[in-house]
C-alpha cells in the first residue's frame, strides 16, 4: 500500500475504498483539480447571478417554484443540511462511513458540482485525521440521493452534530476547537449550493456497496479454498473442476472457479484421476463396492457450477459500483463554460439492483456452505468422520453439534433477507419522488447478508480444519491448501470442543481483516 491515495480526475476502485475505509490510508487532492474546482465554482456563481438555477435561488423538491432572494440563499443551504440530518436507528460502521466520505469526495472532485476547494479539503482532512461523522442507517429512499445520511456528514463539516474521534463519540464543535483549530482549520462556511452538493447523490449506497463487494469477494475465495480442501478430504476426481468440463459450458465464472481449483490443487497428492480409480476398483472384481463414490453429492461435485454464478455476479456488481462511485450523481450538474444541466443522476437504481443480486448470490453461498458443514458432520453421509467431528467420547461429548444450529439459523435469516428491495418503491416527498430506488436499504441488507455468510463460512472453516486434523492428511495436501489450513488452524484449538464460539469469532475476524 502506497503512502497516500492521490485524488483528482483519475478514477478510484474498490481496492482504494478498502485501503482508505479499512486501513486508514491517507488521501491527497492533486493540484490540477483544485484549479478546476475553482473554475467550475466561478462559472456557476456567475450564471446564478443572472438566471434561475435550481438549489441556489430556488426552493427544493416540490418547492422548486419558490424564488429565494439573494440575502437568504446561504441560509437556505444551512437549512437544507439541518433539516435533513434526521437519521434514526443504529450508526453505520466506521469503515462504511469512511467509504461514503471518500466517494462523496471523489464525486465532488469531478468538478461538476460547483463547490469550492474548501469543501473537498475539509472532507480529506476528516479522513486523514480519522474524524468520522456519525451516520444513521435509517433515512434514505435512494433517490434525490442519500439525502439524510449525507446530511449527517455535511452537518459535521459545518461543525455540528457528533463524530467518532479516537474511539470516543464527541461533539463535532469540540473536536474542531481542541484538534482542528490548532492547525487553523475551521468549520465549513457553505456558499452558493454547497449544502445541496454535499447531500445530493448516491455516495451512501455506493460506499456501503463498495465495501460489501470487497468483503463478499474475500468470503468467496475462502469458500473456494475450503471446497478445494473438501476435494482432498474425499479424494475427489479431478473431473469435477477439469478444463474439459468448462470448455463445453463456458460461463466465465465457472471457467474461472475451475481454473482456480486446478491451480490450488495442482500439486495435491489426494486428488484422483478417474482412470486410475476405475482400474483400482475393477481389480477387485466387477461386483465389488468401489472405494469412493464416482459421483459425489452435489455440494462437492458441483462446486464450480455453484460458485461460478456467485463469482460472475460479484464481478458484475463491482463493475457497476465502480462506475457509480466515479460518477457525478448530484443535481444540477455544471459543465464549465458550457451549460448547467438538470436531471436525475441521483437516482440509485443501478446500485439498488446490484445489491439485491449480491444478496441473492451470497445467500446461495451461505446455503452451499451449510451443506458442506452437514456433509462433514453427518457420518451416515460422509462415512469418514465421527458424528459432528467429535474428537472425544461419543454421547458424553457433542463435538461441533451446536454450531450446526447456528449455521442453519443464520442461513434461514439470509433466505428471508434475500428478497428484492429494488422493487419496493414507495412514493414520497409530496409525490415529487414518485418512484425511488431504496438503494441504501438494499446495500445495508446486503451488508447484513454478507456478515451472516461470513459467520457460516467461519463455521465451515473450523469444521474443515477439524476434518483435516482427524484424517491427518496435512502432508499430502497441496501447498496452497496446506497454507490455508495453517492460517486457519493457528487461530483455533483442535483438541477441545467446549469453547467453540471464541474459535469461530477468531476465524470471522481473520476473514474480515485478511485478504484471501
Amino acid at each position: 500500500m502506497t503512502d497516500r491515495l492521490k485524488l483528482g480526475k483519475k478514477n478510484i476502485n474498490i481496492s482504494d475504498i478498502r485501503d482508505v475505509a479499512l486501513f486508514f490510508k491517507k488521501v491527497e487532492i492533486i493540484g490540477e483539480t483544485r484549479a478546476l474546482l475553482q473554475k467550475n465554482f466561478n462559472y456557476l456563481k456567475g450564471r446564478s447571478q443572472n438566471e434561475v438555477v435550481y438549489g441556489i435561488n430556488t426552493g427544493f423538491g416540490p418547492m422548486a417554484d419558490v424564488f429565494i432572494l439573494e440575502n437568504k440563499q446561504i441560509e437556505l443551504q444551512y437549512n437544507l443540511i439541518r433539516s435533513h440530518a434526521v437519521g434514526l436507528g443504529e450508526y453505520m460502521s466506521i469503515p462504511q462511513i469512511r467509504s461514503i466520505m471518500l466517494i462523496r469526495l471523489q464525486t465532488l472532485l469531478k468538478s461538476h458540482s460547483g463547490v469550492t476547494v474548501d469543501v473537498c479539503n475539509l472532507i480529506a482532512t476528516f479522513l486523514n485525521k480519522e474524524i468520522t461523522p456519525l451516520v444513521y442507517k435509517h433515512g434514505s429512499v435512494g433517490a434525490s440521493g442519500d439525502l439524510v445520511q449525507l446530511a449527517h456528514i455535511a452537518e459535521a463539516l459545518i461543525g455540528e452534530g457528533k463524530v467518532m474521534y479516537k474511539g470516543e463519540i464527541r461533539d463535532t464543535k469540540d473536536v474542531f476547537k481542541s484538534v482542528l483549530s490548532k492547525e487553523g482549520i475551521a468549520p465549513l462556511k457553505v456558499t452558493l449550493r454547497e449544502g445541496l452538493a454535499l447531500i445530493n447523490g448516491t455516495a451512501s449506497m455506493s460506499g456501503i456497496g463498495a465495501l460489501s463487494i470487497h468483503h463478499a469477494k474475500n468470503i468467496l475465495h475462502c469458500s473456494i479454498l475450503s471446497s478445494a480442501i473438501l476435494f482432498e478430504l474425499v479424494e475427489a476426481s479431478e473431473d469435477y473442476f477439469s478444463k474439459e468440463i468448462s470448455m463445453v459450458r463456458p460461463h466465465a465464472g465457472q471457467t474461472k472457479v475451475g481454473e482456480l481449483f486446478r491451480n490450488i490443487l495442482k500439486n495435491s497428492k489426494l486428488i484422483c484421476r478417474n482412470d486410475v480409480r476405475v482400474k483400482s476398483d475393477l481389480a477387485h472384481g466387477s461386483t465389488a463396492i468401489m472405494s469412493r463414490h464416482r459421483q459425489e453429492i452435489y455440494s462437492i461435485r458441483c462446486a464450480a457450477q455453484i460458485l461460478g454464478p456467485v463469482f460472475d455476479q460479484l464481478e458484475q456488481s463491482q463493475k457497476v459500483i465502480e462506475v457509480e462511485m466515479n460518477s457525478v450523481t448530484d443535481n444540477p450538474i455544471t459543465f464549465t463554460d458550457s451549460k448547467i444541466v438538470h436531471g436525475g443522476n441521483f437516482h440509485g437504481d443501478y446500485v439498488s439492483f446490484e445489491m439485491d443480486k449480491v444478496k441473492i448470490a451470497m445467500t446461495k453461498l451461505s446455503m452451499f456452505s451449510e451443506r458442506k458443514i452437514n456433509f462433514l458432520f453427518n457420518d451416515r453421509v460422509n462415512k469418514m468422520f465421527p458424528p459432528f467431528l467429535n474428537l472425544a467420547t461419543p454421547g458424553l461429548d457433542l463435538g461441533l453439534q451446536g454450531l450446526q444450529f447456528v449455521a442453519t439459523s443464520t442461513v434461514a435469516e439470509n433466505q428471508s433477507l434475500a428478497s428484492s428491495v429494488y422493487i419496493h418503491s414507495i412514493p414520497t416527498n409530496n409525490d415529487n419522488q414518485d418512484i425511488v430506488s431504496m438503494g441504501t436499504n438494499s446495500a445495508l441488507l446486503a451488508d447484513t447478508v454478507i456478515r451472516n455468510t461470513r459467520e457460516v463460512v467461519a463455521i465451515e472453516l473450523l469444521s474443515i480444519v477439524r476434518a483435516v486434523y482427524i484424517l491427518g492428511i496435512e502432508k499430502s495436501m497441496s501447498s496452497k491448501t496446506r497454507d490455508f489450513y495453517k492460517r486457519i488452524s493457528k487461530v483455533v484449538q483442535l483438541k477441545q470442543d467446549l469453547i467453540l464460539r471464541e474459535d469461530v469469532e477468531k476465524i470471522i475476524r481473520l476473514i474480515e481483516t485478511e485478504d484471501f
